[in-house]
């Protein structure tokens, strides 16, 4: 029976897209390769004799049979992992397929004790830069991770600046040229917060409040 050589061609097509769109270039051009290489062997194969065709079965099923048993017995146990998850001002450091007791670090220093038993402990958000942690656990097995907390409540500089932009506000209503300054600082607040992305969204939306108020404040006492 003739091989349909256009099936093969059509599928490896179709499979060649789908791996481009969801895994990347190299990714398929990896596939691409592989599957030309097969169609090549496949093409070459179906040319020798009947004896050597089966010989060439044998060898490849042979191969099969091998790489499935070295891949089944070289499947590595869980390794030990510390993941993070934040809760409000706090992270939340879970160990999963560890040993106890543990130690823990948390941006470089101790936390917890030399061994502490649980497989959970906390700590508190630092700021908006990434947090980092460590273990280990009683058979010496290490993991580290990082996590990128989200801000609950405005940096003490944003505070700062709020404050003299309040001042500003009430200044304006004896000096209307108190009204600019806390327009100038409103949309300082604004253009800072709203793209910054390790503040707490409804707190990234108030900041548009600011630059409105000092907005308004220039056509509410203009001409007094």
């Amino acid at each position: 029976m003739e091989l349909n050589k256009i099936w093969p061609i059509c599928a490896g097509g179709f499979l060649a897209i789908i791996t481009l769109l969801y895994f990347g270039v190299m990714t398929a051009l990896t596939f691409g390769l592989l599957w030309a290489g097969s169609l090549m062997f496949i093409e070459w194969a179906t040319r020798q004799a009947d004896g050597d065709r089966r010989f060439i079965r044998r060898l490849v099923f042979g191969a099969l049979i091998a790489l499935i048993a070295a891949l089944l017995f070289s499947l590595p146990a869980s390794a030990l992992s510390i993941t993070g998850e934040q809760t409000g001002e706090v992270i939340t450091w879970t160990v999963s397929n560890g040993t106890a007791p543990y130690e823990f670090w948390v941006n470089g220093g101790p936390i917890g004790g030399d061994a502490y038993p649980g497989d959970k402990i906390t700590s508190p958000v630092l700021g908006g830069h990434a947090h980092y942690a460590g273990v280990k656990d009683a058979t010496n097995a290490t993991a580290t991770t990082s996590f990128n907390p989200v801000l609950m409540s405005y940096p003490g500089w944003v505070w700062a600046v709020i404050g003299l932009w309040a001042v500003f506000c009430f200044a304006s209503t004896r000096i209307y040229i108190a009204s600019y300054a806390a327009l100038i600082l409103g949309g300082f607040l604004m253009l800072t917060l709203m793209p910054d992305t390790t503040i707490v969204g409804y707190l990234r939306l108030v900041s548009a409040f600011f630059f409105i108020v000092g907005l308004s404040l220039i056509f509410i006492f203009k001409g007094e």
